[in-house]
């Protein structure tokens, strides 16, 4: 990760569940403006199965009024990973994504 830009940073939060600073980086897609798209806080509100998400995902990649982009969240800090793990542990335990 220390090769690549950091595109944002900021906090997510899952209220009950963990809060914690973060940074994004990029994997695929246009990323032109996603900083100033995104907020300074990424609220979680739920849990939604991995099937969903996929079923979701497939049919944007065929709209062409849409962008997909894939980014990727990392712990800003070495503090921060506790937080990280336990929202990561969370969703997995649970078998679904936030």
């Amino acid at each position: 990760l220390s090769r690549l830009n950091t595109i944002w940073k900021g906090f997510i939060n899952m209220q009950s569940v963990a809060k914690f600073v973060t940074k994004a980086y990029p994997v695929s897609g246009c990323f032109d403006y996603l900083s100033e798209d995104l907020p300074d806080t990424i609220h979680i509100g739920g849990r939604i199965s991995p099937k969903t998400v996929w079923d979701y995902v497939g049919k944007l990649k065929s709209s062409l009024s849409k962008e997909l982009c894939l980014i990727r969240f990392h712990p800003a800090t070495e503090e921060e990973e506790v937080a990280y793990i336990s929202l990561y542990s969370y969703f997995s335990s649970r078998g679904r994504f936030g």
